[in-house]
């Protein structure tokens, strides 16, 4: 194009989550430093240490590859009835955490072992699901409990200020180096998903949809809470996470039903207060790319490309007219991948697919801090050759 640098990180990548045009098409990158569990003692790659801070991340970045970084701003989504009390306890290897609410006790029960990474905790949402022995909801009951727990957060004066205070340190920060603040905003079927357990979610589509409907608008409105705050703040960018709201568990027609009427509403306030939506769509994508191409999002996050099925131009003519993708080479396949080349192959065969217009370059979903660090290297290299930058 003839001119480099023209545009800050914060316009370039809103400009590309628009469709619009840029001066090059911008890279992004999401680092997963993963539990120790999950580590498995293998070696901690990213050069900037375990115990970094999101300030050391993004300067990094800067400075060492001019690559920007989200900068996120949590908003609460909910909060618990005043007269809802929690115990925690241990029976053996097994942890228990109830709730007691006006509707009766809600309680969990995991599997303590060497892989559970919560401690002594039972959080509402985590992917540790094999663990369970009792799925947070399981009948109507639970959920009637459940609503106790998700009542949507409502600031109160001194709740509020101590939010504006905590959004002002985070613009600024982010202004510093001129990168969009991001804020996540709703988890809908990927949290049902960690509340009812997988096979019993869906199961319970199909036997009981009922129930299914009734949490997906709780948590609705909540997300609407969120969105309202964030763009009251002046949030740029809703991080919507839709990774397990995917045709890896439901079929097109399941998901239109509980879905598309709630988060096209999440869309419309997100574009009412001027922001725009991220959506994680990772894999079992092929069967639902009508779906997703009614839905108003503006950018779709994660698309494995390398997943069996997947067919990049199928996904270029059924999406790519009205959305901008966040891209790239897989994690699972990829990234793990010995020969460096193989990541730059993905680089390439992306571009190749799709141009630059309208495309955000990252690993999808993140780079893992075991993943060989030569081959996250080879992505940028690849990447700055393309757009003419190295």
């Amino acid at each position: 194009m003839g001119y480099v640098n023209e545009m800050t990180h914060k316009e370039r990548i809103l400009a590309a989550m628009g469709k619009q045009e840029t001066d090059y098409s911008p890279c992004l990158i999401f680092f997963n430093p993963l539990h120790k569990v999950t580590r498995e003692n293998r070696k901690f790659n990213f050069p900037w240490g375990e115990h970094a801070t999101t300030h050391d991340v993004v300067k990094y970045c800067l400075e060492t590859w001019n690559i920007p970084q989200l900068v996120h701003f949590h908003i609460p989504s909910r909060r618990m009835h005043k007269d809802v009390t929690v115990k925690t306890w241990k029976e053996g290897s097994l942890l228990y955490k109830q709730y007691d609410t006006p509707a009766g006790p809600l309680r969990a029960v995991v599997e303590c072992n060497a892989y559970w990474t919560h401690g002594d905790d039972i959080p509402l949402g985590t992917d540790w699901t094999a663990n369970f022995k009792k799925a947070w909801i399981e009948d109507e009951k639970d959920l009637e409990c459940m609503k106790y727990l998700f009542i949507p957060w409502e600031p109160s004066p001194d709740e509020f200020k101590s939010l504006k205070e905590n959004f002002t340190r985070i613009k600024n920060f982010a202004d510093q180096y001129r990168l969009p603040v991001s804020t996540p905003g709703g988890m809908g079927l990927t949290l049902g998903l960690q509340l009812f357990l997988p096979e019993k979610l869906c199961l319970k589509v199909i036997e009981n949809p009922a129930i299914v409907h009734e949490f997906l608008e709780m948590e609705h409105q909540c997300n609407r809470k969120v969105i309202e705050l964030a763009g009251n703040f002046g949030v740029d960018i809703i991080q919507r996470n839709g990774f397990y709201e995917t045709c890896d568990f439901y079929s097109p027609k399941m998901l239109e039903e509980f879905l598309e009427k709630r988060i096209s509403d999440e869309v419309a306030l997100t574009h009412q207060a001027g922001m725009k939506m991220m959506y994680t769509a990772h894999t079992g994508i092929m069967p639902m790319l009508d779906y997703l191409n009614r839905l108003n999002i503006d950018c779709i996050f994660g698309i494995d490309i390398a997943f069996p099925g997947v067919d990049l131009n199928k996904i270029k003519v059924k999406l790519f007219d009205k959305k901008s993708l966040f891209i790239g080479p897989s994690s699972t396949h990829h990234l793990w991948n010995p020969d460096p080349q193989v990541t730059r192959n993905a680089v390439r065969t992306v571009y190749e697919t799709f141009g630059k217009r309208g495309i955000i370059l990252g690993p999808c979903v993140s780079m893992h801090s075991i993943m060989p660090w030569e081959n996250l290297l080879a992505m940028i290299d690849e990447w700055k050759i393309i757009n003419g930058l190295s």
